[in-house]
């Protein structure tokens, strides 16, 4: 036998794939577990989802349910989570990444999406722990874990609507100004055709919208001494936590402001009619020396 003699080249793999692939990974380590769907679904189902968007009709589907090219990720998510439902799966966590199919335009358009599903149960049978179901805040969390791992900082949730998800619990994702993604809980109406009695909450990122990760630049610890300032203000409950920190961080320079928090949010004796009152805590902190009292009541003022 003679050894064989050929040229090797490294391949590359395809950014898309590498970047899906660190999602996939991360959100398995969050407890979610991957599912594989056909890229046909269920037109009902998918009309009832995104009633604006258009959609290709299979001029020779496998079955009535599997009759429309997807539009988004959410068909297949709800056919899976119901299938597990329906065999006594208390808690369901499930991303799946994959192509959707856009024919808006002239051309028919793939864009690489990934998307998620969260209901039921929070946690497991244990005396230690208070039993609950699974909210918006959760996906929410996840969904903040993962920017800050692809080290994302200009990522912003901002109130919208879609007809798929509930009003008042349905957020846009935005990246600078520009919008890849949605997250909410399904809408009530959508609750009731499919038979569901736990809220599930849904997210969906459009891959495009992430392919702006920044590389990660690494600084020593500072050794000078943290100092967190406490404030408690009375707003208008349609004020969000998140334009109270842009208005905070307009005022504060970035160098300085380490943290800021939002510890308590109260409504109820003693607060008026439409007011909130929101608590947070701003963490200051130089990297070259210790600040010192005039410096900080000069922030805390403005």
């Amino acid at each position: 036998a003679k050894p064989l003699l050929a040229t090797i080249q490294a391949g590359k793999a395809n950014a898309y794939e590498q970047l899906t692939c660190r999602i996939a990974d991360f959100l398995s380590s969050r407890g979610y577990h991957e599912t594989i769907s056909y890229s046909f679904v269920d037109s009902e189902l998918q009309q009832a989802l995104y009633p604006e968007v258009p959609s290709m009709q299979l001029l020779n589907p496998i079955s009535s349910e599997l009759s429309a090219m997807r539009v988004g990720m959410w068909p297949g998510l709800l056919a899976s989570m119901i299938y597990n439902m329906n065999r006594q799966q208390t808690a369901t966590k499930l991303f799946e990444a994959g192509v959707i199919f856009d024919g808006e335009g002239a051309t028919l358009q793939e864009h690489c999406c990934i998307a998620g599903l969260l209901t039921g149960e929070h946690g497991g049978l244990n005396w230690s722990e208070t039993s609950r179901t699974f909210d918006f805040y959760d996906m929410k969390g996840d969904l903040q874990s993962l920017f800050a791992r692809l080290h994302l900082c200009d990522v912003r949730f901002v109130p919208g609507m879609h007809p798929a998800l509930h009003p008042g619990k349905t957020a846009r994702i935005l990246l600078g100004e520009t919008q890849f993604g949605w997250l909410g809980a399904l809408h009530p109406r959508l609750m009731d055709e499919l038979q569901i009695s736990n809220d599930v909450m849904l997210f969906e990122l459009t891959l495009k919208g992430l392919m702006d990760e920044k590389t990660a630049l690494y600084q020593s610890i500072s050794k000078y001494p943290q100092i967190r300032r406490d404030l408690s203000l009375l707003v208008d409950t349609a004020v969000s936590g998140q334009q109270i920190e842009e208005a905070v961080r307009e005022v504060v320079a970035a160098e300085w402001l380490k943290a800021f928090d939002i510890f308590d949010v109260y409504t109820g004796d003693g607060i008026p009619v439409g007011k909130k009152s929101l608590a947070i805590a701003l963490t200051l902190q130089d990297d070259s020396r210790t600040l010192v009292d005039a410096e900080i009541n000069k922030v805390i003022s403005a």
